[in-house]
């Protein structure tokens, strides 16, 4: 046992304990390899070993190591880097997965951690048959390391080890089939090496994983291993208990048969693609790349600062689904809108200004079968940090699914700015139901408000709302749908096709734009509905670009901006006459043109 430092010097680590039996071990009594344990005012030195092997038959051996960190407040590595001397006198005894340290029991408590070294014998394997503790212990395998935890080759065992993992970059962890992550510290498991085996993962009800741009894991098929291209986590099945979490550093990629997220788990980083058969979402459970898509990849969408009078600058919002706020100060070459309204794909820009908000991030998701929304996907633009800066734009989160229901929510909005700065625009939401929609949720792309100093008369002080682009089959059936043939696969064309644009009366000036990402103008944009609601100003990219609407709905206080001989084509049908109404306004610059039926009612104005 480790000595006690006086005062605020430090305290002594524990020593090593060993026995070694070869009959029987009856012992009942209590084997010490701790420090006292420090305290408020002094730093409490590192756990000792406690080591027994039993030989249990003429070729059996039970192998059995405690560790105790009595609660150290930084942990201290135990560190073993000898052989077992079994396994050195005679090099016919094998150990389990030919690892180099073999234990059958291992017992990690109160903040212990467990690492290995390569010593005088090279060593730089592990294996631990069973491991117990009270969640709070670690392993730590670091560069050019192996560890098997309660792995084996010839069994699939449901394993749920009480202990945390560092996986360093160039390391391996192997794990069982069916693994649950339960140790309780932040994170239970940091991983930037190589996982392996595990096909089903659980995280225990609030527990954390984190993982890093390095981490890889491969899957065991016919005792073969086959790796996951770079940077994809693969499972069978991914369940999150309540409030756990995982947090990627940069581009969470996921291919997955089920997903379960119980509530308030949660998944952020600054990119999210998962590939899924299946995935249920409770209330709260949420993907969030919200304030993480930087500054954005479209140079014309970042903010600017401008002069707001002699004394004053501001930041501009940045732009995606629409202007960001602000915009019209700078001639509409900043904050600008970019991206696609039906495959949306960037992340959303940062706003002007040397303390701006970022862009939300990119959630990508593809589904075979179902999808159940209950809970949130996020890819809201950053608040300015200060500085008089502008808020970032909306990220985008495209979906593609077989089915959607639940009554969640989808957000891209835009950031807020602070003092004098301006807000961003909302971004980008594209949902593909290729056969039933039954999804009741909400669906929101506001822009983000300007900070408190801006005057309120000024008309532009706030973002422009983004677009939310919905597809469904609900009233066609999938067996009307056409198909295409592309690259071997059907794809089916989108059917019921509607645009909805809402800023929740934020701005009346600034204009949402409907784009393309395709490069070349003139676009025809066609929807069977057009919603649009709370004084949202809809935009289409390109002079002479065409915009065919079946049926617009909304409230009456949308505005349908049309410029540079661009036409819109409302419930027009050739050589036919008939009665519109159209609950939008119209503002024509510079030979626009409205084609309607015959007899048009517009509910709204005309300027």
């Amino acid at each position: 046992m480790g000595g006690q430092g006086y005062q605020t010097a430090g305290e002594g680590a524990g020593g090593r304990l060993a026995i070694h039996t070869w009959d029987y071990n009856i012992f009942k009594g209590e084997l010490w390899a701790y420090t006292p344990g420090g305290s408020t005012i002094r730093d409490g030195g590192g756990p000792g070993t406690v080591f027994i092997e039993d030989k249990k038959g003429p070729f059996e051996y039970q192998s059995r190591l405690y560790i105790d960190g009595r609660n150290l407040l930084i942990p201290k590595p135990v560190v073993v880097n000898e052989l077992n001397p079994r396994h050195v006198t005679d090099s016919t005894q094998k150990t389990t997965n030919n690892a180099n340290l073999d234990f059958e029991h291992l017992t990690v408590q109160k903040n212990a951690m467990l690492e290995i070294a390569a010593g005088r014998e090279n060593i730089n394997s592990i294996n631990l048959d069973y491991v117990m503790g009270d969640r709070t212990g670690y392993l730590h395998l670091a560069n050019g390391q192996t560890g098997y935890v309660e792995y084996s080759t010839y069994a699939t065992l449901r394993s749920v080890p009480p202990i945390n993992f560092h996986v360093d970059v160039n390391s391996n962890i192997w794990l069982s089939a069916d693994f649950q992550l339960i140790g309780i510290q932040i994170p239970a498991m940091q991983l930037d090496g190589h996982m392996v085996g595990v096909r089903n993962l659980t995280l225990e009800e609030n527990v954390q994983m984190f993982i890093s741009d390095t981490a890889t894991n491969s899957k065991v098929v016919a005792g073969q291993l086959q790796p996951y291209p770079a940077g994809t986590l693969g499972m069978g099945k991914l369940a999150m208990q309540a409030n756990a979490l995982i947090n990627h550093e940069d581009f969470f990629n996921m291919e997955c048969a089920y997903i379960h997220m119980r509530f308030s788990s949660l998944i952020s980083a600054n990119r999210i693609n998962v590939d899924a058969g299946e995935i249920l979402m409770e209330g709260d459970a949420t993907f969030d790349v919200s304030d993480r898509g930087g500054d954005g990849d479209i140079l014309s969408g970042q903010g600017s600062v401008v002069n707001v009078s002699d004394a004053q600058t501001a930041g501009i919002g940045g732009g995606h689904g629409g202007y960001g706020g602000g915009a019209d100060r700078n001639v509409y070459i900043s904050g600008a809108p970019y991206g696609s309204f039906k495959t949306p794909h960037h992340t959303g820009c940062k706003g002007g200004g040397s303390q701006p908000g970022n862009g939300g991030g990119r959630i990508d998701i593809n589904i075979v079968m179902g999808f159940h929304l209950d809970g949130n996907l996020f890819s809201v633009g950053g608040n300015a940090r200060g500085a008089n800066s502008g808020g970032g734009s909306g990220g985008s989160v495209h979906v593609v699914t077989q089915n959607f229901s639940g009554h969640g929510l989808i957000e891209t909005s835009g950031g807020n700015g602070i003092q004098y700065g301006y807000g961003g625009s909302g971004g980008r939401t594209a949902v593909h139901v290729n056969w039933f929609r039954e999804y009741t949720g909400s669906l929101i792309a506001y822009g983000g408000f300007a900070g408190s100093s801006v005057p309120a008369t000024d008309e532009t002080r706030n973002g422009a709302g983004g677009t939310i682009y919905v597809t469904d089959s609900n009233s066609i059936g999938l067996d009307k749908k056409e198909v295409l043939i592309v690259e071997g696969k059907p794809v089916y064309v989108d059917g019921y096709v509607r645009l909805v644009i809402d800023n929740d009366n934020r701005n009346h000036v600034l204009g949402t734009m409907v784009m393309s990402d395709t490069g070349t103008t003139p676009h025809v944009f066609e929807f069977n509905e057009v919603n649009a609601n709370n004084h949202a100003v809809l935009w289409i990219e390109g002079d002479k670009s065409e915009l065919i609407v079946h049926k617009f709905s909304g409230d009456r206080t949308g505005m349908m901006h049309l410029s540079g001989q661009q036409k819109v084509w409302s419930e027009y049908v050739a050589s036919t006459s008939g009665y519109t109404v159209a609950p939008v306004s119209l503002q024509d610059r510079l030979w626009s043109r409205d084609n309607s039926t015959i007899n048009h009612h517009i509910v709204g104005n005309t300027q």
